[in-house]
């Protein structure tokens, strides 16, 4: 009996430690996040930005299509 209760004390600090690693590493990912966001890129992830970093792009009307093709030359067939 008392073999049983070492085997499921042992579980469950195994199950405790891995909870408290995922939560530490979690954490320090956040941290770092912050840090990044707070003193700014590196200058080695300053050439890879995210889609969220990049500038809006520049508002265009497109052309409508009978609009697109008036200079270009009629096609001979």
């Amino acid at each position: 009996m008392a073999s049983a209760m070492q085997v499921y004390g042992a579980f469950a600090l195994l199950v405790i430690a891995i909870v408290a690693i995922i939560t530490i590493v979690a954490l320090v990912s956040n941290l770092i996040g912050s840090i990044r966001r707070r003193f700014g890129r590196t200058r080695s992830l300053a050439k890879t930005r995210a889609h969220d970093d990049l500038p809006p792009p520049a508002s265009r009307s497109r052309p409508h299509a009978s609009e697109s093709h008036s200079n270009d030359p009629p096609i001979s067939h």
